[in-house]
C-alpha cells in the first residue's frame, strides 16, 4: 500500500513558518501512485503559475505504522 502525500510550506497566523501535509489518496502499488502523482504535478503547476496555489511537493510513500 502506498499513499500520495502533498506537502506545502505555510506561514501561520502568528507569522511563523510551518508545513501543511495532506494525504491525497491510497494505492496498491507504487507505479499507480507515481502515475497519479505525475498528473497532479501537471495540474498543480498551472495553479502555481497563476498564483492561486503555493508551490508544494508530491510524494508516494508507504504509510507509517
Amino acid at each position: 500500500m502506498y499513499e500520495l502525500i502533498f506537502t506545502i510550506l505555510i506561514t501561520t497566523k502568528a507569522g511563523l513558518p510551518g508545513v501543511h501535509t495532506e494525504r491525497i489518496s491510497q494505492f496498491r502499488d507504487v507505479a499507480e501512485c507515481e502515475k497519479v502523482k505525475t498528473s497532479m504535478i501537471v495540474s498543480m503547476d498551472y495553479l502555481v503559475r497563476e498564483g492561486k496555489m503555493p508551490p508544494g511537493v508530491f510524494e508516494c510513500k508507504k504509510p507509517q505504522r
